[in-house]
């Protein structure tokens, strides 16, 4: 079986539910709290971060040569995938449950545990420089390190991206067009994904290079 088109079949793995120790615990999807007078319990999902509750990790369930992947492939995707998802009835494949979600939420490949950036679409870390600190060595801020703005280290980069950016290489510190870029978690390590078109150029031995 083979998906046309925008949308790919995934079954999305289950995050509601997680492990301390033996115990199996549930995140809640939703902010529980006292109504005014006290007479009962009300929930709301309106603090809700989606980011930390939806599944962002699914694997393939058929065939899609547009995006390519194929049946049995693990991907890592953008939470809003399984918003995109989740309002409709799963499906049932050959005996599986997919749900059918858009291909272009795709972020990486997982194999053996590493991720695979699609087509034109890089992860990096943020970069951080040691904290302002007085003569005698107290911070001058809150913190210890403070972010270098619009500035991310390249850790996993494309087999495939579009013209002109083909010599960005892992190590290197891209220069985003902004410091709104999408933020996730994967193995307890924060990664930046930036797609090509949002890189504007890159630091070379302390040069500012930017891209032609």
């Amino acid at each position: 079986m083979k998906v046309i088109g925008n949308h790919i079949l995934v079954s999305f793995e289950d995050k509601t539910k997680f492990k301390i120790g033996s115990l199996e615990l549930h995140r809640p999807e939703g902010v529980y709290a006292t109504d005014v007078d006290g007479t009962g319990m009300f929930v709301s999902d309106g603090n809700v971060n989606r980011l930390e509750v939806n599944p962002q990790i699914a694997t393939v369930i058929a065939d899609s040569e547009r995006f390519g992947v194929k049946k049995g492939d693990q991907v890592f995707m953008h939470y809003m995938a399984w918003e995109w998802a989740k309002e409709e009835t799963p499906l049932d494949i050959e005996g599986e449950y997919a749900h059918l979600t858009e291909g272009d939420y795709i972020i990486a490949v997982i194999r053996d545990g590493e991720l695979f950036p699609v087509e034109s679409t890089y992860l990096g870390k943020r970069v951080f420089l040691e904290a302002p600190k007085t003569e005698s060595g107290i911070y001058l801020t809150p913190y210890d390190e403070t972010k270098v703005s619009s500035h991310i280290k390249i850790t996993h980069i494309p087999s495939e991206t579009q013209r002109g950016y083909e010599e960005l290489e892992v190590g290197q510190i891209a220069i985003s067009i902004d410091d709104k870029q999408y933020a996730f978690q994967y193995n307890e390590e924060e990664y930046i994904k930036l797609k090509a078109e949002e890189i504007v150029g890159w630091v070379d031995e302390g040069v500012l290079k930017p891209m032609d």
